[in-house]
């Protein structure tokens, strides 16, 4: 760090780096290595960040359920496993119809299923 008239406090590139590194790392937040080496500025870490094109991870988590021991998150739970089960069931009548047509069109030598006409070159 350099000291330059009017008390303002010039850092080099290597220096904000490695201090960047130690907060993107998880070594320390923000607020800590301001503290620790005496930066000014609540901003100073961010600004330098961005200086570099240096994003800062997403820190917010977003939830998007309730949690389950409340009385809204029992009900969304309960209504995912009555969905999940409907679902099993839509997949096994679908496989069961598919395999019908399949016996269908064997045993009765007739195509049952709708084959899409293949593309003509030259069109």
């Amino acid at each position: 760090m350099d000291e330059k008239s009017g008390g303002r406090a010039y850092y080099s590139d290597e220096y904000k780096l490695r201090i960047i590194q130690k907060v993107l790392s998880g070594e320390m937040s923000k607020e800590g290595a301001l503290r620790k080496y005496g930066i000014k500025g609540h901003s100073a870490i961010t600004n330098w960040m961005r200086s570099f094109g240096i994003h800062e991870p997403l820190k917010r988590r977003i939830y998007l359920e309730e949690p389950k021991d409340s009385p809204e998150g029992r009900e969304l739970s309960e209504r995912v496993k009555e969905l999940e089960k409907e679902l099993k069931l839509s997949e096994l009548k679908a496989a069961a119809y598919s395999k019908m047509i399949d016996i269908a069109e064997e045993e009765l030598s007739i195509n049952i299923r709708k084959k899409l006409p293949t593309k003509q070159s030259g069109q």
